[in-house]
């Protein structure tokens, strides 16, 4: 992979990137995987994106669906980031496999989705909290119909992309049934309640 520009990264005001930020911070997160020229798929805006240098790819936005990415190039990006899309789409395998095709040899893709059981409080659809997802994940453990193993699909992709990392992401998160003043207004929840990998597309 070419070398690019060092960028600095700032906090998001909002979202799953911003409850995310001094954990990856720590771990050197953004030094290792955000760095070139990058692309969020599934977010409109970039108070919420993983960088403000980043290009934004949503049908918000007027971008086209995330499961084919028409008319973007192949081997583009240096990083790919999809943050809580991929519970959204009925062909996951397929999503996996295009964001890979845009993706620059060597570079990241970083694929985070919200864990059933710190996101959610029942194992069957539809979801409480959002009625368009089309299934729940858990790490490491399938449990039909609805509940897939989030590495299990990865490994799908093993022929295009190593597994550098997946894990469970859940520090400080409250859960759902706390999430509430005591005027049982809903507040911005400080933890994470995801899992988050990293693949590494491989160079041929």
């Amino acid at each position: 992979m070419e070398k690019d520009e060092k960028l600095s990264i700032r906090k998001p005001k909002k979202g799953n990137n911003s409850r995310a930020f001094y954990r990856r911070q720590k771990e050197g997160f953004y030094d290792k995987f955000i760095q070139g020229k990058g692309i969020d798929i599934g977010c409109a805006t970039h108070e919420r994106s993983i960088s403000e240098h980043v290009t934004l790819w949503d049908q918000k936005i007027g971008s086209g669906d995330a499961t084919v990415m028409e008319g973007v190039p192949d081997n583009k990006y240096s990083y790919v980031m999809a943050s809580h899309i991929l519970e959204h789409i009925d062909d996951r395998e397929a999503a996996l496999r295009q964001w890979l095709r845009i993706l620059k040899p060597g570079g990241h893709l970083i694929v985070c989705v919200p864990d059933r059981d710190l996101f959610e409080n029942k194992k069957e659809l539809p979801s409480i909290y959002n009625r368009h997802h089309k299934c729940f994940f858990l790490l490491d453990k399938s449990e039909p119909p609805d509940t897939f193993s989030f590495v299990e699909l990865l490994e799908t992709v093993s022929d295009e992309a190593e597994l550098v990392y997946a894990k469970l992401c859940g520090d400080d998160w409250p859960g759902q049934d706390n999430t509430e003043d005591h005027h049982h207004r809903k507040v911005h929840p400080v933890g994470e309640f995801q899992i988050e990998a990293v693949l590494r597309k491989k160079i041929k």
